[in-house]
């Protein structure tokens, strides 16, 4: 995974190229044409300061947004298109949102992800928590996900 980029196909399952062959088909084009965004894998948990000044993030009902670096807790509630990318937090709680884990480490004494009525994608996860992940009516694709 050296030279590879996620690219998330929301109403497809295992055979995204019959389930949703437009999108498929574009998203193929597009990475044929252009060069992956990051190396993750050679970076995971290096491109963060951990000890940072940490403060809370909360999307509520907005689209399309990245977040990096280091926080303390993230709320997101009707979020869609969301991508957390190279980031350190303690938590993260996600209700009625879609959203891509990409890089994340989370350490707490608490419960590291709550996940309710929504759809979470991770590549590079990493759960140091008392609970690692409480999840509720919801769709989860893992990749290269540690729990302790």
């Amino acid at each position: 995974m050296l030279d590879a980029e996620l690219h998330v196909i929301s109403e497809a399952g295992h055979v995204p190229m019959l389930d949703e062959f437009d999108e498929f088909m574009a998203v193929l084009a597009y990475s044929l044409e252009n060069t992956p965004r990051g190396r993750q894998a050679q970076f995971r948990f290096k491109l963060v300061e951990e000890d940072a000044v940490k403060k809370d993030i909360r999307c509520d009902g907005q689209k399309n947004i990245v977040y990096t670096g280091a926080c303390k807790g993230i709320q997101i509630d009707n979020c869609h298109g969301i991508v957390l990318r190279d980031l350190v937090a303690d938590h993260i709680e996600v209700t009625g949102s879609e959203i891509s884990l990409e890089n994340v480490k989370l350490s707490t004494a608490g419960t590291g992800l709550s996940i309710r009525n929504s759809a979470v994608f991770a590549t590079l996860l990493q759960v140091d928590a008392k609970v690692g992940m409480i999840v509720n009516s919801s769709f989860l694709d893992l990749a290269g996900a540690d729990f302790f």
